[in-house]
């Protein structure tokens, strides 16, 4: 197949329950991370930095953090230490002082709850943003002797400051400046703003002059953001966890500009990460739209009903890890596209066994990761798309 243009690249990487990491590569070269998950224990690198070193690359364009769940920054600081990042990116509702409140918040209801993993890895939430402060802060600018300046121009240190950009519904992110002539873009379609006015509602009741007063858990998928990419007539939607209700907003904001080649699902298929007539604006592409989805398999994501809805609406699906594939067995004669997917993991299994899914399960299986990797040219055609196993193709 002849590529039309220039291409772009999209690999999700996603574990049982992980998290989630998408690598982007644009026309230009260059590569832009959204979130980040864990690697194995035993590894030096998550997949995601193995991936990027092991393609040669020393700078990243952009490093975006959706929200502040641990299953989309758990592993981020890799990044950082790793690589020469020239922006961050996140939510508009993260200010500072917001920040320091979620964290504070998070850490007590952590502690509560018992859950000694889950306060270690607030607290890299807090080490990251201290490297973004660090990386933000431009070197001084007196006079320096000959041996000053070789040695900083030896060092790894990015030699210009880190710029941190906040995202909310029709931010435009990249370029920056604006170009509206260049061969790619990335917006921000989430969250919409009164969907940020709810969420920082709900963190003001969580104090009282600054001091902590209820450890109700917060909503942090209110403030996901999601991103527009666009190069050529290519179309890509990264979800994050946005849910219903700033998906409406994004549909009245752009109600003609959704129609995508790829989507990554939002909030790994549940049933609250899509609004009405969604993905049908998804699916109003001339070509075939794909769907790649990130499961969490401790919550028993994704649902089938998402993944019917999405392939009901015309979607090729991708997973990340099979060990989420849903329980497709016990609604087996609904469709004939459910058998085959049942038949097409499963082989040499009744497909009217009962769940299938839930009784194939391996402990190494859940410790991997797999990578949907998708290449599109600049006219929206599919030129590759590889399911790196235990990645699958669904429908």
């Amino acid at each position: 197949m002849t590529a039309a243009g220039p291409v772009l690249e999209i690999h999700v990487f996603g574990g049982s329950s992980k998290g989630e990491c998408i690598i982007i590569k644009f026309p230009q070269g260059n590569y832009g991370v959204v979130d980040s998950c864990l690697g194995d224990s035993d590894s030096e690198y998550s997949p995601p930095v193995k991936f990027l070193k092991d393609t040669g690359v020393s700078t990243l364009s952009f490093v975006c953090l959706t929200h502040p769940h641990n299953d989309h920054f758990a592993g981020m600081l890799q990044f950082f230490e790793e690589f020469k990042v020239r922006e961050f990116w996140h939510s508009s509702a993260l200010s500072q002082d917001r920040l320091r409140s979620i964290v504070q918040q998070e850490i007590v209801d952590a502690k509560q709850m018992g859950d000694k993993k889950r306060e270690e890895q607030t607290k890299e939430l807090v080490e990251i943003y201290k490297s973004v402060a660090k990386l933000r802060k431009r070197p001084r600018q007196g006079k320096q002797s000959k041996r000053q300046r070789a040695k900083t121009n030896k060092s790894k240190a990015q030699p210009t400051s880190l710029t941190l950009r906040a995202g909310i519904l029709g931010t435009k992110l990249y370029p920056f400046p604006r170009d509206d002539n260049g061969s790619a873009s990335v917006t921000a379609i989430a969250p919409s703003e009164e969907e940020k006015g709810r969420y920082e509602q709900s963190l003001a009741k969580c104090f009282s002059e600054e001091k902590l007063i209820d450890c109700k858990p917060l909503d942090h998928n209110k403030i996901s953001l999601a991103l527009l990419v666009k190069t050529g007539k290519t179309v890509v939607v990264l979800g994050g966890d946005t849910e219903a209700k700033s998906w409406e907003s994004a549909l009245r904001d752009y109600p003609k500009e959704l129609a995508a080649n790829l989507v990554k699902v939002s909030h790994h298929g549940s049933k609250e990460g899509h609004c009405k007539g969604l993905w049908e604006s998804f699916c109003a592409s001339d070509t075939t739209t794909y769907a790649v989805c990130t499961g969490y398999k401790s919550s028993g994501l994704p649902k089938k009903e998402t993944l019917d809805h999405i392939s009901n609406c015309g979607a090729s699906i991708y997973l990340t890890h099979r060990n989420c594939l849903p329980k497709l067995a016990a609604s087996v004669d609904d469709t004939q596209r459910s058998r085959t997917a049942v038949n097409k993991f499963f082989t040499n299994l009744s497909p009217k066994t009962p769940s299938i899914a839930t009784e194939f399960k391996l402990s190494k299986l859940d410790d991997s990761f797999g990578k949907c990797s998708f290449t599109f040219d600049s006219s929206g055609k599919l030129i590759s798309v590889e399911a790196q196993d235990p990645a699958v193709e669904v429908t």
